[in-house]
């Protein structure tokens, strides 16, 4: 597992560990990417493979893992708040979500 490498001027960081069905959820809703994928059915045929590597985040010993990421979000010198989903962090901040 390498260093991670963080911005000394960033003002947040913030961890969002969602609950693994809603990360399994919003892979299977996403639109078709384009740039990754040559069709929506080739992405679709994939999306099995991704809800492997999705369960596997917790026991990941690579920079992928959630053992690095939360190396990394220690290590941060700034505010940090580790949120389950993107309303906490939009509270947070104080804003509105979109």
């Amino acid at each position: 597992m390498g260093r991670p490498a963080l911005s000394r001027s960033a003002g947040h960081f913030f961890f969002l560990s969602p609950p693994l069905e809603i990360s399994l959820a919003h892979y299977a809703a996403r639109p078709w990417e384009p740039h990754k994928y040559p069709s929506p059915q080739a992405q679709a045929q994939r999306l099995p493979m991704l809800e492997a590597w999705v369960r596997q985040y917790g026991s990941r010993s690579d920079d992928f893992g959630e053992k690095a990421h939360r190396a990394a979000f220690e290590l941060a010198p700034c505010t940090k708040l580790e949120a389950s989903g993107a309303e906490e962090v939009w509270t947070a901040l104080g804003v509105r979500a979109p």
